[in-house]
């Protein structure tokens, strides 16, 4: 339920004078189609014609890729080399530090972020990210400072608002965490994550109806986020449309795939509806567990 920020690509520095170039350097410089920025970079990468910071940044452009594709070890890969070829190249670091907290190594990240802070202090970026970081690790505090950091530097990023709203819903300051969603949509009002993000704080603050809204506005704008579809399915239960819910619940299973079902079934176990495997596998077990919970009134994930 959370939003990691849009991983940083820059452009190629250099002016490519040659239409075959040109287009394989558009490819590497556009992040629309991933596949594309990963044939153009690596058609830059073989070409020999560039060298330094250029050949440095169609590494962490196809890094970049990779990274969006869910590919984490091998964007890391590609970030080390542009690393090893421009060892002061900041958004390389800032975006392999993106990669290892995907992969859950909060402390390594934090180390890149820190280093791309140190080569240039005005990345609010890195602060960002590098306050995701914290989040996950629980240190509500430090994370919240980081996002202040990242918006005294760029006010108008949308992500950083979300984010410290995240933090903010941590350390149960909920009305602080919802005028940073109320911000967060100001500045960006097709931000999916920021509705859902609002929706679980009311969801918590009991406010149901309220919540019920703003995630339909989400999943209008993300009809597939599995993240998105447990939230309408937890508030649907609290309002007590427990068929309604249990239909959401299946869906987000779907979607999520086995990590998923595995959360599920060890929340269930938690409330003492089930004494399964976690193994990911949404059998007659799991449903008839997840059935009684709901028809208990327990709050699944909490």
């Amino acid at each position: 339920m959370r939003l990691i920020a849009a991983i940083a690509v820059v452009g190629l520095i250099a002016a490519i004078a040659q239409p075959a170039s040109a287009d394989m350097a558009d490819d590497c410089e556009q992040s629309r189609d991933q596949d594309l920025s990963i044939g153009g970079c690596t058609a830059v990468i073989r070409s020999g014609e560039f060298s330094g910071r250029n050949l440095a940044i169609a590494y962490s452009n196809r890094g970049s890729a990779y990274y969006n594709l869910g590919e984490n070890r091998r964007a890391i890969e590609d970030f080390d080399q542009a690393l090893r070829i421009d060892p002061g190249f900041a958004i390389a670091y800032s975006n392999r530090g993106l990669a290892y907290n995907n992969l859950g190594e909060h402390r390594r990240a934090i180390e890149d972020y820190d280093q791309a802070i140190r080569i240039d202090p005005g990345l609010a970026a890195a602060y960002n990210n590098r306050g995701v970081a914290y989040e996950r690790l629980g240190e509500y505090h430090r994370a919240i400072e980081d996002y202040d950091q990242a918006l005294r530097i760029d006010p108008g990023v949308a992500i950083a608002y979300n984010n410290r709203g995240v933090a903010y819903k941590g350390l149960g300051e909920y009305r602080r965490a919802i005028e940073d969603y109320d911000q967060a949509i100001r500045l960006d009002p097709g931000s999916a994550y920021a509705y859902n993000g609002r929706a679980m704080v009311l969801y918590t603050m009991g406010r149901n109806a309220e919540a019920l809204g703003d995630v339909v506005r989400a999943l209008s704008l993300a009809p597939d986020d599995a993240a998105t579809i447990d939230t309408r399915a937890h508030v649907l239960a609290a309002l007590g449309r427990t068929r309604e819910a249990l239909g959401e619940f299946e869906r987000a299973m779907q979607i999520g795939g086995a990590d998923r079902v595995r959360k599920y079934q060890e929340a269930l176990a938690g409330h003492g509806y089930y004494r399964g495997a976690i193994d990911g596998a949404y059998g007659p077990n799991t449903r008839a567990a997840l059935v009684a919970c709901l028809d208990a009134g327990c709050r699944l994930l909490e």
